[in-house]
């Protein structure tokens, strides 16, 4: 029988599927399109819920609080160039 793999380059996908039962197998890296690195992480997704779980993240309360995070930091950091900025 064949391991199940569930991969994903979303970086913050990872900590929601990690907390929903999905283990962290590895990272694999290749060169994209671009001739970039693009890291892929793998996790072994016995029950095949990886998918789900991907869908679900994006209505979770874990991702509106991570973007919430991501605004208020940008706020400051918006405040603040625009404090730097009188002091010219």
């Amino acid at each position: 029988m064949t391991e199940k793999i569930f991969k994903t380059d979303q970086l913050a996908l990872c900590p929601y599927l990690q907390m929903n039962g999905i283990k962290y197998i590895r990272t694999d890296v290749h060169l994209d399109k671009n001739n970039k690195p693009k890291a892929i992480l793998l996790f072994k997704d016995e029950n095949g819920i990886g998918k789900d779980l991907e869908i679900n993240f994006r209505f979770s309360s874990e991702k509106i609080y991570r973007d919430l995070g991501y605004f208020f930091r940008n706020e400051i950091e918006k405040s603040i160039r625009k404090f730097k900025n009188k002091g010219e």
